[in-house]
């Protein structure tokens, strides 16, 4: 490790992109500790073995205002460790400044390697290794660690208030303008986590988005709002008019705007984002149809739309397989795959896992892992034909080997075996 922890504050402020040799005054003023760390300060731990953490380790570990900082034994360096673990606990403070009514204190252990090869974060306790934490993420698990799981741009957007120089809002308001009209129909504003992160978006694109959620987030400090942009609330349209912008963003209170937005992001080192809501996991990788921060936001919006139709539709046809739903907990993995897969979208009857290839077909797999097989011997036989009845309103299907169109109606194509299965499917789910 070395020197990288030494300068970690610095390395953070250059990779933000914002320039100047110093931090902002929130570093400059909040109550910092007032310490001169030696290796003699840090005591002798274990992190044991647990359900929530499966590592057990050897710890150096401090106690700082604010901060408890566990270096694994194998990471802590005499020489540079205590200088690091003062330009850490700063970095803390100056971000619980910001809130300092809703900062609470953070547990930090910086580790060669996590159980999942990316951050991990518990509430407050925060697993990352030391080149971690010189990347792009790591304001936002600052952030985060002190104020609660927010939305993910939310905590980039107070990490990066924390650290570095105040965003311009003339040169900001520009920039947005270009790549709006660029980008005609961009999701940019929804500040999704996809526009942080380089498998789908370019250097311009997240220096854009950090640029942004930082922006926000100081408007929110600036105005006495912090704790409403903690607890959520859209200061989108004032921002953009305090920088001197009008767009309208009713789009962002739809339905399927704030179920995306509701989304928990988190790392997984074999994926390049992963998503998880009510009933699924996402672990979506940047495959050919879903290459890029725009292409992925929409699809997660239609997706969502998809979904809300779909328990729409299972709440008004299927009430008593409904409220099975609503409490049990069942859920699918959704990997990615680019469209010439070996293997086309399908659904794991037996690990609740299911492959996707296509844009198309991620609700219908999803709802064969949420089909009561166990209910008896014709739910199992009857399951493509529940999947694809509950879900063709929504999605297309035209040369599948069972047709079902929207208003469910026969036609020419159908076979007999279509006609049968379709009706038999309508009667067992007509509840």
């Amino acid at each position: 490790m070395k020197k990288s922890l030494v300068i970690l504050a610095v390395c953070a402020f250059l990779l933000v992109g914002c320039g100047g040799d110093g931090v902002n005054e929130n570093l400059e003023t909040a109550e910092t500790p007032k310490v001169e760390l030696t290796a003699a300060d840090f005591y002798d731990g274990n992190h044991k073995r647990s359900a929530e953490y499966a590592a057990a380790f050897k710890t150096k570990s401090v106690d700082l205002d604010g901060v408890e900082l566990h270096f694994a034994a194998n990471v802590f360096d005499e020489a540079s460790s205590p200088d690091a673990a003062e330009d850490i606990a700063a970095y803390f403070a100056a971000a619980a400044a910001l809130a300092p009514e809703l900062a609470s204190e953070a547990e930090v252990y910086i580790v060669s390697l996590t159980t999942t090869d990316g951050t991990v974060l518990f509430g407050n306790r925060l697993y990352i290794t030391p080149e971690a934490m010189e990347g792009e993420k790591w304001p936002a698990y600052v952030a985060a660690c002190i104020y609660g799981e927010t939305e993910w741009w939310r905590s980039m957007g107070l990490g990066l208030a924390a650290l570095g120089e105040p965003v311009d809002g003339a040169s900001l308001a520009s920039r947005l303008e270009a790549y709006m009209d660029a980008h005609g129909g961009s999701g940019i504003l929804s500040l999704n986590p996809c526009y942080f992160i380089s498998a789908f978006a370019d250097g311009e694109t997240r220096t854009l988005a950090r640029d942004i959620a930082q922006s926000i987030a100081e408007y929110a400090v600036g105005e006495n709002a912090a704790a409403d942009f903690i607890g959520g609330e859209q200061l989108t349209d004032a921002w953009l008019e305090s920088i001197g912008l009008d767009h309208d963003l009713g789009h962002m209170d739809s339905a399927a705007a704030e179920f995306v937005r509701s989304m928990r992001y988190y790392e997984f080192g074999e994926f390049d984002m992963m998503l998880e809501a009510e009933n699924f996991v996402f672990c979506v990788d940047a495959v050919d149809w879903l290459g890029d921060a725009e292409t992925c936001y929409a699809f997660l919006l239609d997706f969502a739309g998809q979904w809300n139709s779909f328990c729409a539709r299972l709440e008004s046809e299927a009430p008593t397989y409904w409220q099975w739903l609503q409490e049990n907990e069942v859920s699918a993995t959704v990997n990615f795959r680019d469209s010439d897969y070996p293997i086309s979208s399908r659904a794991s009857m037996l690990t609740t896992a299911v492959v996707v290839t296509d844009d198309a077909d991620v609700l219908h797999e999803v709802c064969h892992i949420l089909m009561p097989r166990h209910w008896g011997d014709e739910a199992w036989w009857l399951c493509e034909g529940l999947a694809t009845y509950l879900t063709a309103p929504y999605v297309p299907y035209h040369a599948d080997s069972i047709v079902v169109d929207s208003l469910l109606e026969d036609y020419d194509g159908d076979t007999a075996e279509d006609i049968a299965l379709r009706a038999e499917a309508q009667r067992c789910f007509a509840l």
